[in-house]
């Protein structure tokens, strides 16, 4: 079968075919998480890995792709913003990662970059961890913008200017300079402690 126009069409880059294949494909990180609770079935072996992720400290999730580590992840994020007596989670996905990576060969300072980027990722993590505790709590609210020291929408667009390789504008170098791991750091052990649970 052949369509007028599109015989003659550029074939996709590796990067383009990746990000078409995310476009369309269900993955855990694209549900609401609203979905989770009604639409997991937890076995013995699942509900410990639940209990374990909701505990204290660090865990590795193995296993080939699609095998569930997310949907894990992202149900015990649930778990954690529904339930007072668990910690205040913060869930971030770096799966974008790799367009950070074409800078290794063109900017001496990626490294900074790519660290820059995941902090970035972290605080937005954490504004929609503080935005989905309102939202899963009745009668409690918390003002996020007055919490957070960040605006949600500058560390988005930080992100998506590195994450696209564009320059940035003095607003965003202005919220590079702010980003710092103890400055995160901070904000996740102040931020989380000032959250009535």
């Amino acid at each position: 079968m052949s369509f007028s126009g599109l015989d003659n069409a550029p074939s996709l880059t590796d990067d383009e075919q990746i990000e078409v294949a995310q476009q369309y494909e269900e993955r855990a990180d694209h549900l609401e998480l609203d979905t989770f609770p009604t639409n997991t079935a937890l076995t013995d072996d699942s509900e410990e890995w639940i209990k374990s992720l909701t505990g204290p400290g660090a865990k590795l999730l193995v296993g080939p792709r699609g095998c569930g580590k997310t949907h894990l992840m992202r149900f015990a994020f649930t778990k954690c913003i529904a339930d007072a007596d668990l910690p205040l989670a913060v869930y971030i996905n770096l799966n974008r990662y790799y367009t950070l990576e074409p800078l290794l060969r063109r900017r001496p300072d990626a490294m900074t970059t790519f660290y820059i980027w995941v902090l970035a990722n972290i605080v937005l993590g954490l504004h929609e961890s503080v935005q989905a505790f309102n939202v899963a709590t009745s009668g409690q609210s918390v003002d996020v913008d007055s919490l957070l020291e960040f605006d949600k929408s500058e560390v988005s667009d930080l992100i998506g200017a590195y994450e696209k390789s564009l320059a940035l504008s003095s607003g965003l170098d202005a919220v590079v300079n702010r980003l710092t791991i103890d400055r995160v750091k901070q904000l996740l052990v102040r931020k989380g402690a000032a959250i009535p649970r």
